[in-house]
Parts: structure tokens; sequence; C-alpha cells
């Protein structure tokens, strides 16, 4: 019996070490020096990407949100995936969800507000003719800001020492 509960403490251990290591990571990225100038708003809420950066294996978004509405906006969640560049016709539009191993975002933005976000995905780039696209929606589905980010600007990542 002690040596599970023993097995178990040290697996909690570890768990959260690695934990505070991600942090560490994330606190260096959402230091690092904004080099992109991409943004998109809607109904108020604007989303700049500050920048796309390179460290300990995976590939590290760094986004800014600005609430200029009186409203709050309740977060649905940030999706990320590859798709095609231009819609093809009369054939399934293709799209490749990318998985977020580490993510720092904010549940609700409040109304005259700004929050960072961090994101730490697995490495992928995207092929000729096909773009990184960042969808942040709102809980209910009213409002939809989606970047588009082409292969060349992920290929441009910045490497964090």
């Amino acid at each position: 019996m002690k040596k599970v509960i023993f097995a178990v403490l040290v697996v909690f251990a570890v768990v959260k070490v690695k934990g505070q290591d991600r942090a560490a990571e994330m606190e260096k990225v959402l230091a690092a020096r904004p080099w992109m100038n991409r943004q998109v708003t809607s109904g108020g809420i604007r989303l700049e990407m500050r920048g796309i950066y390179v460290d300990s294996g995976l590939l590290w978004i760094s986004l800014r949100a600005v609430n200029g509405a009186a409203i709050d906006f309740r977060s649905g969640g940030m999706r990320f995936s590859i798709r095609y560049r231009h819609g093809m016709r009369r054939r399934a539009e293709q799209e490749t969800r990318l998985v977020c191993v580490v993510r720092r975002e904010p549940a609700i933005l409040r109304s005259d507000s700004t929050e960072a976000l961090c994101y730490g995905l697995a490495p992928r780039v995207p092929g000729k003719s096909r773009q990184l696209v960042v969808q942040w929606v709102e809980r209910n589905g009213d409002r939809r800001l989606v970047l588009r980010v082409s292969g060349k600007n992920v290929l441009q990542a910045k490497r964090l020492e």
C-alpha cells in the first residue's frame, strides 16, 4: 500500500515539474520582442499575432487580444488548423487540425482590457498553397476571429535561446 501511494506521489511530482518547465518557456515567449504584425478585428475584439517562435521542440505562437467593446468576450477556445489557401470547387475542403500542447488564454476577456495569449503546438509547416489558420470564437458563436498566416511566415519563426 505504501509503495502505491509513493508511486502516485512521484507521478504527481513529475507532472508538476513538467508543468513548471512549460510555464517558464511560456514566460520566455511572452517576454520575447514582437516581430510580426498581423491582426484581425470583429465586434470590437482585436486579435494581434505578435510572433511565432521555436523553443524546446514546440512551435510557440504569441498573441495579444484587445477588447474595445462594452460587452465581455467569453472564449469558446482557440483552434489551429492547416488549410488550403484557395477554396476549391466541388471538392471537400481538407483541413488538418493541430494539437495544442500548452496554452495560456483567459476564459473571459473583460471590456476595455488587453490580455496576452500563448500557445505551444507540435511543429508543423504548411506546404505550398496552404496556410496556418488561427480561429478564436466566442462561447455562443456570435463573434469569430480568423487569422491566416502563410507557410513562409511560419518558416520565419524565431529561435529562442
